[in-house]
């Protein structure tokens, strides 16, 4: 790996466009799910499992992270899986059946998972104080997340499918156009990384470096190494847990928000749904970016005022968003700030007790697949009946996620850091 600062601020800005590319990928599948119904001639439930398939996906690619990828061939992992990354999100709508849609989305969702664990890994082994460039990764994808639904929604279609007279022919959805200038995003960035990677090849070859652990000598050392690793261990499936919770969160309010405001008594518009995403987005964009200026802040108190925040908006979101129309738009300004700050600031806090390895990311990459399942079986089936259903889900998921991060600093309360903050 180069050690240069001006190579490793090159990988950052590199890794970070990645993430742009992820977070584009990741954000335009909820705004444009109603157009893919229409597009396949299926009812939302049904388009819906396109999560589940990605899940599936999700877990192909944490099993291949766990035991395929290492420091050797990282570069050609990043490469290779954000060019499929991008030719799968060209066929997500164009391809004739729904059931190769489905096969899309398990290649969408490996390789998503494969780039971020592994491009995790590489920042958070890269430098010694790892917490600004983590943050700066993530807000590459808060960027994306913030301006997909504002792209999209011109593209969109003008009418519904299932509505009484809705005729396909007008107002047709091409939302194909968007999903390619995705695929071209991922092209364009594999084309710079293998550029760069190339050009660094020889000096990789030159500068071999090897990290040499210490073998404990005594009885005492190994007990004490036992007990190290156990709660590095404890510290990671925490870590996975609270990661499950926020991915349900995420996908559940992100991906359902359209058909809510369809389907509740605010009786809005796709449209409407389309720019409440976006208003979601924003504030999710809005706290990365204040996360990097205010870096130096303790991250238990960035995670502890996040959670704050999204426990108080998602209280309004439950029980006082039908009172007034403006309720829905600041419970989820409120939910999409407070979501901000939970992927990438849990992790880089584990990491100052955990030296963060592949199968750490795998692992939690793995809880991430189970948790994109949530829109699929936990809301959609609900949705057009009992919307609410949504607003208590991300009620309950918040709640879960406050009592899980408590449980992780009682773990480390006398843990020694491995990185300052």
């Amino acid at each position: 790996m180069p050690s240069t600062r001006r190579t490793k601020q090159i990988q950052v800005g590199l890794l970070s466009c990645g993430n742009i590319c992820m977070g584009l990928v990741n954000g335009i599948i909820g705004p444009t799910l109603l157009d893919l119904a229409e597009i396949y001639g299926v009812h939302l439930d049904q388009v819906s499992h396109l999560y589940t398939s990605r899940s599936v996906g999700f877990l192909i690619g944490s099993v291949l992270e766990s035991f395929a990828v290492n420091e050797r061939n990282s570069e050609i992992v990043l490469i290779g899986s954000i060019v499929l990354e991008g030719i799968s999100m060209l066929l997500y709508p164009a391809v004739p059946y729904l059931w190769l849609a489905h096969a899309a989305a398990v290649v969408n969702g490996a390789m998503w998972v494969i780039f971020e664990s592994c491009a995790n890994v590489r920042l958070a082994n890269l430098w010694e104080k790892p917490t600004l460039a983590m943050q700066i990764f993530h807000v590459g994808y808060g960027f994306a997340t913030f301006v997909i639904p504002f792209l999209a929604e011109p593209f969109l279609s003008k009418t519904h499918l299932f509505a009484p007279g809705g005729n396909p022919d007008v107002g047709a959805s091409r939302i194909s156009i968007p999903y390619a200038g995705i695929a071209a995003c991922c092209a364009i960035v594999a084309i710079g990384m293998t550029i760069f990677f190339c050009s660094e090849a020889s000096s990789r070859k030159s500068k071999s470096i090897e990290k040499n652990f210490a073998v404990p000598e005594t009885v005492a050392e190994e007990s004490r190494e036992s007990r190290l690793k156990a709660s590095e261990i404890l510290l990671v499936i925490l870590l996975a847990v609270f990661l499950l919770m926020f991915e349900c969160n995420v996908m559940s309010f992100t991906g359902m928000i359209t058909p809510f405001v369809i389907h509740s008594d605010l009786h809005l518009d796709k449209s409407a749904g389309a720019y409440l995403g976006g208003v979601i987005r924003s504030t999710f964009f809005a706290g990365l970016l204040l996360l990097v200026i205010a870096h130096r802040i303790p991250l238990w108190i960035v995670l502890t005022m996040s959670l704050s925040t999204l426990m108080l908006s998602s209280t309004i979101f439950a029980f006082f968003v039908l009172e007034s129309p403006a309720m829905i738009w600041i419970s989820a300004a409120g939910i999409g700030l407070g979501l901000s700050a939970l992927f990438g600031t849990g992790i880089v806090w584990t990491c100052q007790y955990v030296a963060l390895k592949h199968w750490h990311m795998a692992v939690s990459m793995l809880s991430m697949c189970i948790g994109n399942l949530a829109p699929a079986f936990l809301v959609a089936p609900w949705i057009e009946t009992h919307p609410m259903v949504l607003a208590y889900l991300v009620l309950g998921l918040s709640a879960l996620l406050c009592m899980t991060f408590a449980t992780m600093l009682f773990v480390v309360r006398n843990k020694k850091k491995l990185v300052l903050e």
